[in-house]
């Protein structure tokens, strides 16, 4: 079975994150990176509607790009928080990757 890992790079307000939310399949991860992470800002709109996806699909944002966004303390529990170490497992871990600008 293929498994893809989808990034999200940008924003929430981006029509990539919707594009993405309705690629994913079962045993998809979803990881958010450089201004991606600002889609899951705990309380924000854009987590809220990510939170569902949270119970079938493994989310994860990159722990670099959420330090340097200052937002270390603003990440709900339902995402992991990777390092580059993590973000290369989750790319060996699956079978292709999806980008989504």
């Amino acid at each position: 079975m293929s498994r893809i890992l989808h990034t999200v790079n940008k924003s929430a307000s981006a029509p990539a994150l919707d594009l993405a939310k309705c690629a994913l399949a079962e045993n998809d991860a979803l990881l958010f990176i450089e201004n991606g992470v600002n889609a899951i800002i705990e309380n924000s709109l854009s987590a809220k509607a990510l939170e569902p996806l949270s119970q079938n699909h493994s989310l994860y944002c990159l722990k670099a790009d959420i330090q340097a966004r200052g937002l270390s303390r603003m990440v709900p529990e339902w995402v992991q928080v990777i390092d580059y170490d993590g973000f290369v497992q989750l790319t060996e871990q699956h079978t292709k990757t999806l980008s989504w600008f």
